[in-house]
């Protein structure tokens, strides 16, 4: 039962990841969730990419938490960088 009650945190600390980087990208809760709602591939899409890179860093650090912490930070950094480019020149960071 614990286990499973961790698997449900550890999945929904990466939805709020998600969330949490998309409300910051587009300064609105409002618009984040029209996003949500018109574009589910997109955000099934997000998801899985986060929480392959959450399972990877765990690979190598062999650290769920450490794992989180790391890959939140490095998708913070991106997702600032993106925000000041949008910001100062109007298009988004590509990557």
């Amino acid at each position: 039962m614990r286990d499973m009650l961790q698997e449900i945190l550890f999945i929904s600390y990466i939805f709020f990841v998600l969330l949490i980087l998309e409300v910051w990208h587009r300064s609105n809760i409002i618009h984040v969730f029209e996003w949500l709602i018109t574009n589910p591939y997109i955000v099934f899409l997000n998801f899985i990419f986060i929480l392959s890179i959450v399972y990877l860093m765990q690979s190598l650090t062999g650290q769920r938490r450490l794992a989180l912490w790391i890959s939140t930070s490095v998708f913070l950094f991106f997702f600032t960088a993106s925000k000041i480019k949008l910001n100062l020149k109007g298009e988004p960071l590509e990557y």
